[in-house]
C-alpha cells in the first residue's frame, strides 16, 4: 500500500481520496513550518505541498522514503528543486488548474481600474446623492484600441491575450522561450525584448514563474527607460519585481499605477513602506493572492495532485516535471 503525504493546508483530504480510491494511504500532516514535520513523515512515497509552505534541504531529508514532491500550485519557487534532484526526487506542478481564474481576476483588476469601479463605488457609499455624477472618479478613458503587453505567453498568458484582444486591444508579447511564429496563431505581436515591452504597451501583465532568472527581472532601470509609465499587472508572483521598486516607481511616476494580486513578501509587513503610502491611493489595486482560487479550481488542483502522485507511484509516469529533463 502506497503512503501520500499532505504536509500542509489539508486536514480533510475527501478530494484526494476520489482521486486515488483505495490505492494508497493518507496522512494530512498539517504544518505551516517544514521544521514541524514528525518523524513519521520519513515512511511516505508522495509528497504533496501547498505554496505557503516552503520546502528546503531540512524538510526534504525529513522525507527519508519520499520518491516524488507535488506542489499542489503552479509555482514551485517554495520548494528546493535542485535539492531534490541531488536527492533523485522528481517535483512537478499542476501548470493547468484555474487558468481561467487568473486570466479572469488579471481582466478584473484591469477592468476595475481603467473603469475607476473603487473610486465610483467608495464616493456613492460616502454620499450616493451627492457624488451621483460621472465626474467623481476623475478622468478616465476608452479602453479600446490601448496597448496590452503581456510578459510570459505561457497558458494563463495565452489565456489573458484571447481576453484583452476581446476588448479591442492591441496585444503584444515577449517571451523568448517561444518559438518563432507563435504570434500568428494569436494573431498578436511579439516583442524581441523587455525594453520593447514597456516601452510600446499603455499596460503591461506579467505571467511569469518565479525563478533566479525571474525573479526582480522587472527593475527601476527597466521602467526608467521608457516614457510610456505604462500601468503594471502583477497575478503571477510577488517578487518578480520588488515593494521597493514599485514604491519607486511609483513615487518617480515611471509607472501609472499597480494592479497585484502578489507582493513580494505575503502577507506584508506593517511597516511595509509601499503600502503604507500607497494603500489608500487609485494608482495602487491588490487582492491577497486570491486570483487561481474558485470552489472549482481548488478542487481541480487538489484532484490533480492526488492523481498525478499516483500516477507516478502505480506508473512512474511524470507530468509537468520541473527538476529534471525529459
Amino acid at each position: 500500500m502506497y503512503h501520500i503525504g499532505i504536509l500542509n493546508k489539508i486536514t480533510n483530504p475527501d478530494i484526494e481520496k476520489k482521486a486515488i480510491g483505495n490505492d494508497a494511504i493518507i496522512t494530512c500532516f498539517n504544518v505551516e513550518k517544514e521544521t514541524e514535520l514528525p518523524d513519521s513523515a520519513k515512511t511516505i512515497d508522495a509528497a504533496i505541498i501547498f505554496h505557503r509552505t516552503k520546502l528546503t534541504k531540512i524538510g526534504i531529508d525529513k522525507l527519508a522514503h519520499c520518491r516524488l514532491i507535488v506542489c499542489a500550485s503552479v509555482g514551485f519557487d517554495n520548494v528546493d528543486i535542485e535539492y531534490a534532484k541531488e536527492k533523485n526526487i522528481p517535483v512537478v506542478n499542476i501548470p493547468d488548474y484555474g487558468i481561467d481564474d487568473v486570466a479572469d481576476h488579471t481582466m478584473a483588476l484591469f477592468l476595475t481600474y481603467v473603469r475607476r469601479i473603487r473610486e465610483f463605488s467608495y464616493a456613492l457609499k460616502q454620499n450616493a446623492s451627492q457624488n451621483w455624477n460621472q465626474h467623481i472618479a476623475g478622468e478616465y478613458h476608452r479602453i479600446t484600441n490601448k496597448h496590452f503587453g503581456i510578459l510570459g505567453l505561457g497558458r494563463i498568458g495565452t489565456a489573458v491575450a484571447l481576453r484583452a484582444k476581446a476588448f479591442g486591444m492591441t496585444v503584444s508579447y515577449y517571451d523568448p522561450y517561444k518559438p518563432t511564429g507563435y504570434e500568428k496563431v494569436l494573431h498578436i505581436n511579439k516583442c524581441g525584448s523587455l525594453e520593447t515591452l514597456f516601452s510600446t504597451n499603455d499596460f503591461v501583465s506579467t505571467h511569469v514563474p518565479l525563478t533566479e532568472e525571474t525573479r526582480n527581472m522587472i527593475t527601476r532601470k527597466l521602467l526608467a527607460s521608457t516614457d510610456k509609465r505604462p500601468v503594471l499587472i502583477n497575478t503571477a508572483r510577488g517578487a518578480v519585481i520588488s515593494n521597493n521598486t514599485i514604491f519607486e516607481a511609483l513615487e518617480n511616476n515611471l509607472i501609472e499605477a499597480y494592479l497585484a494580486d502578489v507582493l513580494e513578501t505575503e502577507p506584508p509587513l506593517q511597516n511595509d513602506k509601499m503600502l503604507s503610502t500607497y494603500l489608500s491611493s487609485s494608482r495602487l489595486l491588490i487582492t491577497p493572492h486570491v486570483a487561481a482560487y474558485a470552489m472549482e479550481s481548488l478542487y481541480e488542483m487538489r484532484y490533480r495532485a492526488a492523481e498525478n502522485a499516483m500516477a507516478f507511484l502505480q506508473k512512474q509516469t511524470l507530468n509537468n516535471c520541473v527538476n529534471f529533463e525529459g
